[in-house]
């Protein structure tokens, strides 16, 4: 029959083997949900690095979008400047050469200019678009006084064309009767040698004044022929029985007028070739200056979204630093944690054991 001591220690090592068992399954059950806790919040952490990474990416995604199409619409709008330019001064070249292949030029800067109005309009957007509006009414504007001044030069040629037509009958009319003059040996010679001598002069400042559209050129010849009007009534009287003579007195005086007239309309041509000059100077200036404010406001578009892009990219690299940091100081602590948990409960549970049977 067992001893009352024996049956005691025999009850304290099974009560001590039932705690041992309690604090290994505690202990399990601890180190268990400390390894799940800190494989959740290592995966928190991952997911947490990689949304902001994703958010940072977009956001810079976003602003390099928007770099590019800066960068175009600047770039056309300094095409369009160019365009001008070569426009302005491909007309102001045919207004001196009155040339066909400088006429050519025209027409290819003009059609360069329309088709970089429309591109440049594409491409202005909300940024330039107030004052795009502006450019375009001005870039119309332009263009039909381009063409208005083409249409001034054809006249002004069909002008110089009528008065060198005009010139070479007036002249052969007046050569004519001054050697009809001197064969016949008529006393009225004098006349026509100052007929001829003052249209030779007229038509002669009239060449001037085609060559230099100096007005004065022009005042000269209208001079010239007035002179010659006012010698021609004496002339035709006296020869008034002289029908030859009278044929090419009558050819001379019905082309005076006809030349004047062309002088007169020269002179107005002129005029407008020069409001048509200044016009082109002042809208190519409004144009050039709404086009260098809307660049301007690409650039500094660009300009912003640039520094917007740097600060993202410095912002992300702290942010990710210190995600990834934090996240190895966590990672850490749970392997230290772990490795507490577990030594000093065995060794714990060992002695007690040890202690247990001891006592048996």
């Amino acid at each position: 029959m067992p001893q009352p001591e024996t049956e005691t220690a025999i009850h304290r090592t099974k009560s001590l083997l039932g705690k041992l068992c309690a604090v290994r399954r505690l202990v399990a059950l601890s180190v268990s949900m400390r390894v799940s806790c800190g494989f959740a919040v290592t995966l928190a952490m991952i997911a947490i690095v990689a949304w902001t990474a994703r958010t940072s990416v977009s956001a810079i995604e976003s602003r390099v979008a928007g770099v590019p199409a800066a960068s175009s619409a600047a770039l056309i709008a300094d095409r369009t400047t160019i365009d001008l330019t070569t426009m302005r001064w491909r007309i102001a070249t045919y207004t001196k050469s009155e040339n066909a292949e400088d006429l050519k030029m025209v027409r290819g800067a003009l059609d360069s200019f329309r088709a970089y109005i429309v591109v440049f309009g594409q491409t202005a957007g909300s940024i330039g678009a107030p004052e795009f509006g502006q450019v375009e009414q001005d870039a119309g504007r332009l263009v039909q006084t381009v063409e208005r001044t083409v249409e001034m030069i054809a006249a002004r040629k069909e002008n110089i064309a009528g008065l060198v037509s005009m010139g070479i009958a007036l002249t052969n009319a007046a050569s004519a009767l001054t050697d009809r003059l001197v064969s016949d040996g008529d006393a009225e010679l004098p006349a026509a040698l100052r007929i001829q001598q003052a249209l030779q002069s007229g038509l002669l400042a009239a060449t001037r004044f085609v060559a230099s559209r100096n007005p004065a050129d022009a005042d000269s010849a209208k001079v010239e022929l007035d002179r010659v009007g006012a010698i021609l009534p004496s002339i035709k009287e006296a020869l008034k029985d002289q029908l030859r003579s009278q044929r090419l007195l009558a050819s001379i005086e019905n082309k005076l007028p006809a030349y004047g007239e062309v002088i007169r309309s020269m002179l107005s041509n002129l005029a407008a070739l020069e409001a048509a000059l200044a016009e082109r100077q002042q809208i190519g200036a409004e144009i050039g200056k709404h086009t260098d404010s809307i660049r301007d406001s690409f650039v500094e578009a660009q300009r912003h979204d640039v520094a917007e892009i740097l600060t993202l990219i410095e912002r992300t690299q702290f942010r990710l630093g210190w995600l990834a940091g934090t996240a190895l100081a966590i990672g850490l602590v749970a392997t230290w944690a772990f490795g507490r948990s577990v030594i000093p409960v065995a060794t714990i549970a060992d002695s007690d054991v040890i202690r247990g049977v001891a006592e048996v």
